[in-house]
């Protein structure tokens, strides 16, 4: 039986979604390569971590790492990637972005000699892996540039596969399935069945876009409130697509991929990537880390969360909003920690019962 490798693009929900492709059954437990690279809420340490910020990691081949459920940050905050080490039958490695794209490479060609695996899957949730890099509405062009860039070059055959063209709130969705139309990818759907095996992990990873993916294949529709500066997103049948294409035929789509081909530090990439885009994704999360660190208010009390959040699943139901995710409650709110558990007791029957997902209304008196 052949054996992939899944490469989560950017690192976080790309890992979750990687799940949903991974073949079902008694089989062994799928390997998944991925940054430990997450928002504030759960770590708010900017750009990705290096295994030199771990401890409790388990050393594989000489340059590859895997996190364990024991694996912890002691500097502060929490991995997603231990996050799912606890709650997946899966195993996840990290990749360690400091010899930029040629150092994943080298990182991707030990995994595959150390697990005898056959070709790899390179997996992105709303398609800004195949961004040509100039587009104004991008936000995360390094991340995932840069493993295309290392995928690309690996001694394997290499495919991608992008779920839920749009709901990572960057590209337009129409874009995204057109240019993928236009590069000759197969398309498909997922069905419940690709994720109702991983409800433990969609529960406790603050994943907006893979949580929308999933929503998705379970057939929910409506318009989605997303991010931090409160994106909109249309969920629909569609939203649970998945395309796929060769990894070659992406790189020839992202132009920051093909200028990062050969990087041989992170430092390298990040400039070559602000030389095409102007700007990175490390930008805006230094920039949040800096004002973090100047302080921030106190914790609101519980009767002061539940007013602030019923204040504001009203005002959202008010734009036209009609799904909110945990995490962008948690953020609107004021919330410190992602905790699915407080923000489920907060809004009640208000949240769907097996995903960190909610429904506006405009007076929660309503909602028994």
């Amino acid at each position: 039986m052949s054996r992939s490798i899944y490469v989560a693009a950017g690192g976080g929900g790309d890992a979750l979604a990687s799940l949903m492709l991974a073949p079902a059954g008694p089989a062994s437990a799928p390997i998944v390569l991925s940054y430990s690279w997450d928002r504030y809420l759960i770590d708010p340490n900017p750009g990705p971590r290096t295994p030199a910020d771990f401890q409790g990691l388990a050393r594989l081949t000489r340059n590859c790492w895997e996190v364990t459920p024991e694996s912890s940050l002691p500097a502060g905050g929490v991995s997603g990637l231990t996050l799912l080490a606890r709650h997946a039958e899966a195993r996840f490695v990290l990749i360690d972005p400091g010899g930029g794209a040629e150092g994943i490479r080298v990182q991707i060609s030990e995994l595959l000699d150390h697990f005898r695996a056959d070709d790899l899957v390179l997996v992105d949730v709303g398609g800004d892996v195949a961004a040509h890099g100039t587009e104004s509405t991008l936000l995360s062009p390094l991340a995932d540039a840069l493993t295309l860039a290392a995928v690309a070059m690996a001694e394997a055959p290499a495919t991608v596969a992008i779920l839920g063209p749009g709901l990572d709130g960057e590209l337009p969705a129409h874009q995204v399935r057109d240019d993928l139309t236009r590069a000759g990818a197969k398309q498909l759907r997922l069905r419940p069945s690709d994720v109702d095996p991983h409800l433990s992990c969609l529960n406790v990873h603050p994943s907006e876009a893979t949580l929308l993916v999933a929503a998705a294949a379970k057939g929910l529709h409506g318009r989605a409130e997303i991010r931090d500066k409160g994106a909109l997103v249309t969920l629909s049948s569609g939203s649970a697509d998945m395309f796929l294409l060769p990894a070659v035929a992406v790189l020839e789509i992202n132009e920051v991929a093909a200028a990062l081909t050969g990087t041989h530090s992170f430092g390298d990439a990040e400039r070559r990537t602000e030389a095409i885009c102007g700007r990175t994704e490390l930008d805006h999360e230094r920039r949040k880390a800096a004002a973090l660190a100047h302080g921030r208010p106190a914790e609101p009390t519980a009767a002061e969360l539940r007013r602030l959040a019923t204040d504001y699943c009203a005002a959202a139901a008010r734009r036209g909003v009609d799904l909110i995710t945990f995490r962008k409650l948690t953020e609107a709110i004021g919330k410190h920690h992602y905790d699915p558990p407080a923000v489920r007791e907060l809004v009640g029957a208000l949240a769907f019962p097996d995903l960190p997902l909610l429904r506006t209304c405009h007076d929660w008196r309503s909602v028994s």
